[in-house]
């Protein structure tokens, strides 16, 4: 039987019409994507200032040549390494003074106390005013370069002890008189150098 208006040519193209459309509704893409988060935690710098050796009953009625115990150190207790200094205020005045052989040494203006530098320290500053001498320690290695202190670390104390000089009797008597330390610190990490005197300059300078 012949259907009318559709031919053997025409049911061929529609069958391939028919097959490409199911050919293109099978394809699939391989595809894919993804993401990194990274975390990241600021740290700190926190440092503390100890004397475990420190007496204040000690320092009390003292004499002329008098040793007290005094041993300033510095523990790092923030999250990151740190470069310190400790600046140590030492009183002077205008006072005599008796030598070894226990002549007599006119007045003049001097520190009242004396103390000897541990090693691991350096002097890096010195100031002078009316009333005190003001010195800034570095914590240092061998090479006189800053030396980190790493978290968690305690420095060598800056000196063991201090001592009166051998004021003439009766001076300075019911005066009090004080040494004062303070700590300063800042990051070791990229600060770009180590040298003593660049990196209290830093400090200094960020913190006017």
């Amino acid at each position: 039987m012949k259907v009318k208006g559709i031919t053997k040519k025409n049911v061929i193209i529609a069958a391939a019409l028919v097959m490409m459309l199911v050919i293109g509704t099978a394809i699939a893409y391989f595809t894919d994507m993804g993401s990194v988060t990274n975390s990241f935690t600021v740290g700190n710098i926190d440092i503390e200032l100890e004397e475990p050796n420190w007496d204040p009953d000690a320092a009390k009625d003292i004499t002329p040549m008098m040793e007290i115990a005094k041993d300033p150190q510095i523990e790092n207790i923030g999250a990151n390494p740190a470069y310190v200094f400790a600046v140590v205020t030492i009183p002077r005045a205008n006072v005599e003074t008796a030598a070894a052989d226990g002549s007599h040494v006119a007045a003049q203006i001097q520190d009242l106390f004396t103390y000897s530098v541990n090693s691991g320290w350096k002097e890096v500053k010195k100031e002078t005013t009316d009333g005190s001498t003001i010195y800034t320690y570095g914590y240092v290695g061998s090479d006189g370069n800053m030396k980190p202190l790493e978290k968690a670390a305690t420095t060598t104390p800056v000196f063991e002890k201090v001592q009166l000089i051998n004021l003439v009797e009766g001076t300075l008597a019911d005066t009090d008189i004080e040494i004062k330390v303070d700590v300063k610190a800042i990051q070791s990490d990229d600060i770009g150098t180590n040298n003593p005197e660049e990196v209290l300059k830093m400090i200094d300078n960020a913190n006017k």
